[in-house]
């Protein structure tokens, strides 16, 4: 068995539990077995002095979960409900975590996860983007942004350079501007990873 890797990243409140949701169903309707990881992002009240130490841990723990979960052989594709592009984000922003150190942690997080598995076509990240109107109209009250629009639109600067300075070759991101818009991207998102 061929174990693949879907991050699922991006924003809040763009849906990326939804769409995981559904490209879980897709994926075991044609007989694959899927593990879903949903990775919390650091609480914004941490500590200055042990943000990175908790950094860390999570990347030792990712990295041990991924490759146990991998040599377990029973997953076809493990999918991971956010990645570390959301630390390069949210660390600066909301932790007082300097840049360069977080560049340097997903680089190497990249290559180890990129070793872990057979070849680099078995890693793929997926983006999901929204404009600043729709994510205001979706909010939850727990993105870190807290309704303000000069902080999503830093966010969504700074994902876009997130994605573009991971090493992971099988990427793709989308925009989400509209509730209806996870039914139209599902095929696009099937047809880059099946």
């Amino acid at each position: 068995m061929v174990t693949k890797l879907i991050i699922v990243d991006g924003m809040d409140n763009t849906g990326k539990s939804t769409l995981i949701a559904r490209l879980t169903k897709v994926l075991e309707s044609l007989g694959n077995t899927t593990i879903i990881i949903h990775s919390q992002k650091p609480p914004k009240d941490i500590a200055p002095e042990d943000t990175s130490a908790y950094q860390h841990k999570y990347y030792l723990d990712l990295i041990n979960m991924l490759a146990t979960l991998k040599s377990e052989r029973k997953y076809d594709y493990i999918i991971l409900d956010r990645g570390w592009i959301s630390e390069y984000v949210y660390g600066p922003l909301y932790r007082n975590r300097g840049k360069q150190e977080i560049v340097e942690d997903n680089i190497v997080l990249d290559k180890k996860v990129l070793s872990l598995f057979n070849i680099p076509s078995d890693v793929y990240l997926i983006m999901l983007l929204g404009s600043t109107k729709f994510l205001l109209s979706r909010e939850d009250g727990k993105s870190l942004s807290d309704n303000d629009e000069s902080l999503i639109e830093l966010e969504r600067t700074e994902f876009e350079k997130g994605y573009y300075y991971s090493l992971i070759d099988k990427k793709i991101y989308y925009e989400v501007d509209s509730d209806n818009e996870y039914i139209e991207i599902l095929p696009d998102v099937c047809r880059n990873i099946l």
